[in-house]
């Protein structure tokens, strides 16, 4: 208890009595002895009514790949009507431009537009040259298919896009005896 809250009482309890005996409802001494119980009383009751202090915070551990990790991927990963977003497309794209790169295959992991115009071997290899041998032999590794599936400027769904981990992680991380850039 500090000492403005009892100053603070006694003053709230002094105006009062001081109503009262203007009002000569009660006595002087009666009017004294009401301000002097209700302080008591107050005094008394004081701490049950203290305001309980709420629970302290769950801490929050945060760990990599933990459940929110997981839920935030999971709403980022899919649009509104179920499609897959550009953003992860472009990230497994970029994973498979990787791992199509650790067996001599260089592409750029850009898809291929709709426009006509567009050359469809451009994001192979080093050079028109030897884009066609670049774009084979992916498909050797991953499908002709799956070749396409990955340059398609499409909106994809997400049975497409496991069908793309899939394929990637069974493509194997180290290169096939052989398989070289210069082939």
């Amino acid at each position: 208890m500090t000492k403005t809250t009892v100053f603070g009482a006694l003053i709230v309890i002094g105006i009062a009595t001081a109503a009262i005996i203007l009002t000569q409802a009660f006595s002087i001494l009666h009017a004294i002895l009401i301000g002097v119980a209700v302080f008591i009383l107050w005094f008394i009751t004081r701490p049950y009514f203290r305001a309980v202090p709420p629970w302290p915070a769950a801490p929050r551990i945060e760990r990599l790949g933990g459940r929110l990790d997981v839920a935030e991927l999971s709403w980022m990963a899919f649009t509104r009507d179920g499609k897959v977003t550009t953003k992860v497309v472009q990230r497994v794209r970029n994973v498979a431009s990787r791992r199509l790169a650790v067996h001599g295959v260089l592409w750029n992991g850009q898809p291929t537009f709709k426009n006509a115009e567009a050359d469809p071997l451009a994001a192979w290899g080093t050079g028109p040259e030897d884009a066609t041998e670049h774009r084979q032999r992916a498909a050797e590794l991953l499908g002709f298919k799956m070749v396409n599936s990955l340059c398609a400027a499409t909106e994809i769904s997400p049975r497409i896009l496991e069908s793309w981990i899939n394929a990637l992680d069974n493509l194997a991380v180290t290169p096939t005896t052989g398989a070289s850039h210069d082939r």
